[in-house]
């Protein structure tokens, strides 16, 4: 016994979730190919001139830090943040540096990279806050290596 005004709000109530699910799918799907392993391909080093938008870290002379990049996908806060790590058991450390800014992870993806580890994150600020790539970036190299 449903009158047809909650009927329809119901209706409503489920346009709606499924419009925020194709507004993610077509986020995630917008950063499926991983800039940081195909330039790790390529030329084995970090190139300076990527477009603004990214964000870079490498080793610095004899240190060896993890290679981070923090990329914004688009204007309303998502970003994509990749690390190449020595060890795999950092994912969950990264996880929850990761959602310690208050950022809600969308999608994360670990793979072996040679004897190295690649994780992956897609992630988009809670509650409409604004966070700086640069704050990420920051964050993820304060992590232990």
């Amino acid at each position: 016994q449903c009158s047809i005004d909650s009927l329809l709000e119901k209706t409503i109530n489920h346009m709606i979730y499924m419009q925020s699910i194709t507004k993610h799918a077509e986020k995630l799907k917008e950063c499926s190919t991983s800039k940081l392993l195909s330039k790790e391909m390529r030329i084995q080093s970090f190139p300076c001139d990527e477009g603004q938008g990214s964000t870079w870290s490498l080793e610095a002379g004899n240190q060896n830090i993890s290679r981070i990049m923090v990329e914004n996908i688009n204007m309303g806060g998502d970003m994509l943040v990749e690390m190449l790590c020595e060890e795999c058991s950092h994912f969950l450390l990264v996880a929850d540096a990761i959602r310690s800014l208050h950022l809600t992870i969308l999608k994360g993806i670990s793979a072996a990279c040679g004897n190295k580890t690649w994780f992956s994150f897609v992630v988009e600020p809670q509650n409409n806050e604004s966070i700086h790539r640069m704050d990420v970036l920051w964050s993820l190299m304060q992590l232990p290596q």
